[in-house]
């Protein structure tokens, strides 16, 4: 059992280099092929936010923020309209006494 298990441990150690190598460059392949996908996917997005500018046309993140902005604009319209409607009212209050 013993010679087994070293003869076996003795395999583990004798890779072949050839092996090795060609498993290296396929790794560093992928990870070339990889980066170089990430370099056309961000080339394309400039491209295309490019041409949404020249065309003057804006992006849906774009919109979202000015819908949230619209959003809290008309809150703090609501909350001055009503500010004013009540200083009105109490401009106009019945204590009042004109001479």
């Amino acid at each position: 059992m013993m010679k087994l298990a070293r003869a076996k441990g003795q395999n583990m150690q004798n890779r072949n280099p050839f092996l090795d190598d060609m498993s290296k460059l396929a790794g560093d392949m992928l990870g070339l092929a990889k980066g170089m996908r990430d370099e056309v996917d961000q080339m394309i997005k400039a491209k295309f936010d490019e041409y949404l500018a020249a065309e003057g046309l804006v992006s849906r993140e774009d919109v979202s923020v000015l819908h949230a902005r619209i959003d809290v604009l008309e809150q703090k319209l609501a909350e001055f309209e009503s500010r004013l409607a009540d200083s009105q009212q109490s401009d106009v209050s019945p204590n009042k006494t004109t001479d």
